[in-house]
């Protein structure tokens, strides 16, 4: 995979990338984070979670959903949360991971309002002794799922490689946790029914895995065994909602912090954004996800026949096929009305699924790259800014780079926060900073014709005072609307009308990542490296053998190479 090249951005740093800070506009983000109490009544949404367990695409090899050990016992509800139920050795099959000894577990969790259900984990013990101080740790790793079909869970892809393109490669994170001696626990945190996006599932799973891997036999651990969480981008979503959720569902777990990296804080405004763009499939995964998790808001009943056949041809899918598969569409096109989601009910939704309603007592290691073009930067700044105003110790580092370089950028940051929290070192926050940043301007969502819409989170510049950075935020939103359209134009102009889906097989390809302004992660440029061959569907397919530049776009982990020379296109050939 290409990735970009980048580098933690000082906080301190004068220059015009931070020179908008507003402390009114401040205030205001704070407000947007409103405690539990103020959340939407629960009716409007319904009263219960649809468990049915996922299904698989037709010959999927011992699909979860038909094997036995993911099948709940009938006195599930009987049990405590966070009881081990069923344990067995698992097959880990992802090439360079090498743990000790490895399991699958099956352990009591609630879901979303609270009903049973049975969750599960994988547990690597490691082959490395722990050096650190006191008893040896526990990490639980959140993979991005990103997922509705039951073979998309971190527990059957590790056993089965190509499987979800995300569990492939947060592989050799795990192994790099295993290298500290750590304990893993990767939990299949949307549950049997994959209900991505459900932030109490998700936060309930995690911390249910932490329970049951503590009571694990042989892997030892016990009550009293410090643990700390880590995620990034839907992972980190998982792990935010279980650093939210540990005070009021968990206080008996010994956590001593929590990694948090990409995280889409805010799961409407994170809707908007990647509407209209290469992620578009997102927007359908989540939709789906949180069908599944709340049926009584309703959003089935508002699909049209194409939204209904969508999203019975998605229920099994991984996130690398149906990002690939849905890219630049528009969710008006799949409802009976327009803008759905701005409806009560799925406002009343959104409400109740935001992050910032309550804040942990453990120290958060957070980080985003501030021009991500899959996760909006500002919403994630704002809860760290809503967490400092509840006393919680945050250090947030912002990075350069992308939505994909930012997770292997902050890894090694979250190594060292690791190490830290475990050893018991003084944690040092940046909340003073942090409180100050938070003025920096969301660029609002821009209308693209005919493709709905997105945004853009790169900040823009002005002076310090209120009026002119407001009049340089417009206009830097302006400008970046106009060029996002523009590049949308022209990139439309090179791929054509209708989907299209390119594989590259070759030697001596060299590409370089490059964050353009629609909001695409797209990479440009393959130097005179010869595609040898090149096998398409849809308006490019006679291209074959040829030397040219080439538009790279990096979905899901896939590369998906629009073969038509950028100068044909209009398109000014970048130079690195």
């Amino acid at each position: 995979m290409s990735k970009l090249e980048g580098k933690p951005v000082s906080l301190s740093r004068s220059s015009s990338l931070w020179s908008v800070v507003l402390a009114m506009a401040a205030a205001l983000l704070l407000v947007g984070f409103a405690p539990a109490a103020v959340r939407a009544d629960v009716s409007t949404y319904g009263n219960a979670s649809d468990n049915t367990p996922a299904p698989c695409p037709i010959g999927t090899v011992a699909c979860p959903s038909s094997d036995p050990f993911y099948a709940a016992p009938a006195n599930l509800g009987s049990l405590a949360n966070g009881t081990l139920v069923g344990v067995r050795p698992a097959t880990i099959s992802e090439p360079g991971l090498s743990p000790k000894a490895a399991s699958t577990i099956s352990y009591r969790s609630s879901d979303s309002f609270g009903a049973p259900v049975l969750d599960t984990a994988t547990v690597l013990l490691p082959s490395a002794a722990y050096s650190g101080p006191g008893a040896r740790p526990l990490v639980s790793y959140q993979f991005p799922i990103d997922s509705l079909g039951a073979q998309c869970a971190p527990s059957y892809a590790i056993a089965h490689p190509n499987t979800n393109g995300n569990v492939d490669g947060g592989s050799n994170e795990i192994s790099s946790l295993l290298s500290q001696g750590y304990v893993v626990v990767a939990p299949d945190f949307d549950g049997p029914a994959q209900q991505f996006i459900a932030g109490q599932q998700e936060g309930h799973a995690v911390l249910d895995g932490i329970r049951a891997a503590k009571t694990l036999p042989g892997a030892g651990l016990s009550h009293a065994t410090p643990a700390a969480m880590e995620g990034y981008s839907g992972g980190g979503h998982g792990t935010s909602w279980a650093a939210e959720l540990a005070g009021s569902y968990a206080p008996d777990l010994h956590i001593v912090g929590a990694a948090e990296g990409g995280t889409p804080a805010d799961i409407l405004v994170n809707a908007k954004y990647a509407n209209g763009t290469a992620f578009f499939g997102l927007v359908l995964l989540a939709s789906e996800g949180l069908t599944r998790a709340f049926p009584g808001a309703g959003f089935a009943g508002d699909l049209n026949a194409m939204g209904t056949a969508t999203f019975k041809s998605l229920s099994p899918q991984c996130v690398g096929t149906a990002v690939s598969s849905y890219p630049f569409g528009n969710l008006d096109q799949y409802t009976k009305q327009p803008d759905l989601v701005d409806s009560p009910s799925l406002q009343a939704l959104f409400a109740h699924e935001k992050l910032g309603q309550a804040a942990p007592s453990f120290p958060l290691f957070r980080y985003h790259v501030y021009n991500d073009e899959l996760v909006p930067f500002t919403p994630d700044l704002a809860l760290s800014a809503f967490y400092c105003s509840k006393s919680t110790p945050v250090q947030f580092v912002p990075l350069a780079g992308d939505h994909i370089s930012g997770d292997p950028e902050g890894f090694p940051l979250v190594l060292s926060f690791l190490q830290g929290r475990f050893s018991g070192a003084t944690f040092a926050d940046n909340c003073s900073t942090v409180a100050s940043l938070s003025g920096l301007p969301q660029v609002p969502p821009v209308a693209l014709s005919g493709s709905g819409q997105s945004g853009s989170s790169t900040p823009g510049t002005g002076s310090s005072s209120t009026g002119s950075s407001s009049s340089a935020a417009a206009n830097t939103a302006s400008k970046t609307a106009a060029a996002r359209a523009r590049s949308l134009r022209l990139i439309r102009r090179c791929v054509g009308a209708g989907k299209l889906r390119v594989s590259v097989t070759g030697r001596g390809v060299r590409v370089r990542s490059v964050a353009w302004s629609l909001g695409l992660h797209v990479a440009a440029r393959a130097k005179r490296a010869p595609f040898r061959r090149i096998v398409a569907r849809g308006p490019l397919a006679r291209t074959r053998s040829s030397r040219l530049r080439a538009v790279v776009m990096l979905v899901g982990g896939r590369k998906i190479v629009l073969v038509r020379s950028l100068p044909r296109c209009g398109i000014p050939a970048r130079k690195h």
